[in-house]
């Protein structure tokens, strides 16, 4: 592995540079525009520059122009305090040409093409629509995030609408809706790959069963729990599936063992059926003669005189 010499390494052919953060790649290429600029006289626009993000775009052009403008000034005093555009200097036999290269460059500096990589691409699909078989109104997207979703909640409601309510309610709980299968497709890494062997759908064969077992179980639970529950509480149970039976030093009055004891018994009566209310007591009517005699008594055992019509 040969050491990068921004000075002598060759402008043609491909090059590949290995270089970590912080040891001055935004420099080195900055010094290698240059380069091109005073050993090929080539023109700003003639020099394609691409990098990642938009920022670092923009930091790309500035540095860039700082260097050409720094090293016109150094051509026409003859020294840098930049190593490498003094380097330059010492190298260059006609500083006159080198700062009228220079100054071109500056003047046509707003055609500079640096771009980030989808900026460039976009630009390559514009100016080639007929040779690339692209649309002229393409659009570019740096952010799928909008469609994605789109795709991920209607293949939600395709699949999951349809289906039972216990498992709608099953999936729920072990995945966090559509947001779990958005997580997903973010971890894929080749829009190509394939999951195999391709499943069918599968078929909730024990669902009549489930719900015949379920039934019988709120059936049994109001006159059951009293003597189930305290079995669920047994230290005999696996704490991983029931709960530690350990309390917490911020909440003595309860374990995991209980909260998830009186998670499970509410969940149950939750699902039971409402209880039956009492249907209201009948209002009796009285013949007549009968209300007349009960009014009679009850004033006579008050001492209380007779009214009548």
């Amino acid at each position: 592995m040969k050491i990068f010499d921004p000075i002598n390494t060759p402008l043609t052919g491909t090059n590949l540079i290995e270089a970590s953060a912080g040891t001055g790649k935004t420099y080195a290429i900055a010094g290698l525009f240059l380069r091109l600029v005073l050993e090929e006289q080539l023109t700003s626009d003639q020099i394609l520059v691409v990098t990642f993000t938009q920022a670092a775009t923009q930091e790309l052009k500035d540095r860039i122009r700082n260097t050409l403008l720094r090293a016109k000034s150094a051509f026409s005093k003859g020294s840098s305090d930049d190593d490498l555009i003094n380097r330059l200097v010492k190298k260059q036999n006609h500083p006159a040409l080198a700062v009228q290269l220079i100054q071109n460059a500056l003047i046509d500096f707003d055609n500079a093409a640096i771009f980030t990589i989808h900026g460039f691409c976009h630009r390559m699909l514009n100016e080639h629509a007929f040779e690339t078989q692209s649309l002229f109104d393409t659009e570019l997207v740096t952010d799928q995030t909008d469609w994605v979703r789109e795709i991920v909640d209607d293949f939600w409601r395709k699949h999951f609408y349809s289906m039972p309510p216990e498992f709608i309610s099953y999936a729920s709980k072990k995945i966090s809706g559509p947001d779990f299968f958005l997580a997903l497709f973010g971890k894929q890494k080749a829009p190509a790959m394939r999951i195999i062997p391709e499943l069918e759908p599968l078929e909730l064969e024990s669902l009549d069963e489930y719900r015949h077992i379920f039934k019988k179980l709120k059936t049994a639970w109001p006159i059951s729990k009293d003597r189930v529950i305290p079995l669920l509480k047994d230290p005999c149970l696996s704490g991983t599936i029931y709960g530690s039976l350990k309390t917490k030093k911020k909440q003595t009055d309860f374990s995991k063992r209980d909260l998830n004891v009186l998670s499970m018994a509410r969940r149950i009566l939750k699902n039971l059926p409402p209880p039956k209310s009492p249907s209201p007591p009948e209002k009796i009517i009285l013949p007549r003669h009968t209300m007349c005699l009960t009014y009679v008594m009850n004033s006579m055992k008050k001492g209380l005189p007779l009214k009548g019509k």
